[in-house]
C-alpha cells in the first residue's frame, strides 16, 4: 500500500501540467474539474489509513486555529441557504485543499519519501520554467489583461499555468525546494544531482524573473532574507544587498519596478485597481464585521462565477470581505501557527540531514504566503494544494527520531 500511496502522491504532485493537458489540450474540462479532488480525497483516505499515532500527534500545535477555522467556515455554511451552491462552492475553495496538509504529514514514511515528492515538485517546477522562457524567446503575447497601461512591452512567461502572476509564485516556491534539494545533495557528495539541482534552479528563477510578477519577487525576496537571517545572519545584509543590485541592473525587473513607482499607476490602482479593491473589499466587512458578505460571495473565482463580483488581488483582503474580522483573524492565526511550528522543527533539526529540507519547505510556504498579500495565490487549485502539501511534508520529516531518517 506505501508504494501506490506514494506513487499516486507523485501522480498529485504533477497537478498543474496534468491539468493544463485535461483542460488545454485534451479538452476534458469536467475531466480536469473532477480528477484532482477525487485523487486528493483518495490520498487522504490513505494516509488516514497508515497514519500512526506518533503521526497524528504532530499536528497538535494546528489543532485549535486549524478547527476553529473550519467550524466558522460550517458556520458560514448556514448563513444564505438561499444561496447555498455559492456558499458551498466557495467553502470548497477554501478548506477542500487543506487536505493536502494531512496527505504530506501522513503518507511519507521516511527522509527519502519526502525528498523523492519534493524532487517531482522541482522537477515540474523547472519544467514549467522552462516552457515559460520558451515564450518569451519565441516572441509569445502574454494574455490580455496581464501588462500594464503604463508600460511598453506585452512579453511576460506564463507557461502552462496561464497567468504570469501565478507563474511567478510557482517559481518563487520551487526554486526553495531545489536550492535545499541541491544543499542536501552538495552536503551528501552527490555531484550529479546536485548539477540536476542546480540546472532547474537556473530555470525556476530565469521564469521568475520574466514573470514580471513584482509581487512575486517581493516576496520571494522578503522570504529569502528571513531565511537567511535565521540560516546564515552575517550574510543577509549582503544577500539584501546583492538581490537589489541585482533588480536594478536586469531589465525586466528594473521596469516593473519603475512602472510601480510611477504616478500613473497609483492613480490607476487607486480608481480601479488594486488599491480600490482593497478598499471595496474593506467596506463588505464595515457592513458586517462579524460575518462578511458570507463565504464565496465577494472576490474570488466564486463570487464572480455566481454574482459577477471582481477579484480582489490579497487573499487576505478577500477573506475579511467574504468571512469578517473573525474569518481574518482565524486564517492569519493558522498561517502564524503553521510557521512557528515550522520553524520550531527547522531549529530542532539543525545540524541533521532533515534540517535543509525543512528549511526549504518553510521558505516555500512563506513565500506563498506572502504573495497572498498582494494576490489570491490560493484561489489557484494547485498553488492552495502545493501550500498544504510543503507544510505537511514538513511534519512528516521527524528531526527527534533518527530510525524514521533514510529507509
Amino acid at each position: 500500500m506505501k508504494r501506490l500511496s506514494l506513487f499516486l502522491l507523485g501522480l498529485y504532485a504533477l497537478f498543474p501540467l496534468t491539468d493544463f493537458l485535461l483542460r488545454r489540450v485534451l479538452g476534458l474540462g469536467g475531466l480536469a474539474g473532477l480528477w484532482d479532488k477525487g485523487l486528493l480525497a483518495l490520498l487522504f483516505v490513505l494516509a488516514w489509513l497508515q497514519a500512526d499515532r506518533e503521526r497524528l500527534r504532530r499536528l497538535r500545535p494546528l489543532a485549535a486555529p486549524l478547527g476553529l477555522f473550519f467550524a466558522l467556515g460550517v458556520l458560514h455554511l448556514g448563513i444564505d441557504l438561499p444561496n447555498f451552491a455559492a456558499t458551498f462552492d466557495g467553502f470548497r475553495a477554501v478548506y477542500f485543499y487543506m487536505l493536502a496538509l494531512f496527505v504530506g504529514a501522513w503518507l511519507p514514511k521516511t527522509r527519502d519519501d519526502v525528498e523523492r515528492i519534493m524532487a517531482v515538485l522541482a522537477g515540474l517546477g523547472a519544467l514549467a520554467g522552462a516552457v515559460g522562457l520558451a515564450q518569451v524567446a519565441l516572441g509569445v503575447r502574454t494574455p490580455a489583461g496581464w501588462t500594464d497601461v503604463t508600460e511598453a512591452t506585452s512579453r511576460r512567461a506564463f507557461s502552462f499555468v496561464v497567468s504570469p502572476n501565478v507563474l511567478g509564485s510557482y517559481m518563487a516556491y520551487a526554486l526553495f525546494l531545489t536550492l535545499a534539494l541541491a544543499w542536501r545533495a552538495r552536503a551528501e557528495g552527490r555531484q550529479r544531482a546536485l548539477l540536476v539541482y542546480l540546472l532547474f534552479a537556473a530555470l525556476e528563477a530565469a521564469a521568475l524573473v520574466l514573470s514580471g510578477s513584482r509581487g512575486a519577487w517581493l516576496a520571494f525576496f522578503l522570504a529569502a532574507l528571513v531565511v537567511l537571517f535565521f540560516f546564515r545572519p552575517r550574510l543577509s545584509l549582503a544577500a539584501a544587498a546583492g538581490l537589489i543590485a541585482l533588480a536594478a541592473l536586469l531589465p525586466p525587473i528594473r521596469r516593473r519596478m519603475e512602472a510601480l513607482l510611477s504616478p500613473m499607476y497609483w492613480e490607476k490602482s487607486a480608481r480601479d485597481g488594486r488599491i480600490a479593491r482593497w478598499l471595496g473589499s474593506f467596506h463588505q466587512m464595515r457592513f458586517d464585521p462579524l460575518f462578511g458578505r458570507g463565504i464565496g460571495h465577494y472576490g474570488g473565482a466564486t463570487g464572480n462565477r455566481f454574482f459577477g463580483t471582481t477579484y480582489v488581488d490579497g487573499y487576505y483582503f478577500k477573506t475579511m470581505a467574504e468571512m469578517g474580522l473573525p474569518g481574518l483573524i482565524l486564517f492569519v492565526w493558522l498561517m502564524v501557527a503553521v510557521f512557528r511550528t515550522l520553524f520550531a522543527r527547522w531549529q530542532a533539526a539543525r545540524g541533521r540531514p532533515e534540517g535543509a529540507l525543512l528549511l526549504g519547505l518553510l521558505a516555500a510556504d512563506l513565500a506563498v504566503a506572502l504573495h497572498n498579500a498582494v494576490e489570491n495565490i490560493f484561489e489557484v487549485p494547485f498553488m492552495n494544494a502545493y501550500f498544504w502539501l510543503a507544510a505537511g511534508l514538513a511534519f512528516a520529516l521527524s528531526p527527534g527520531r533518527p530510525e524514521e531518517g533514510r529507509g
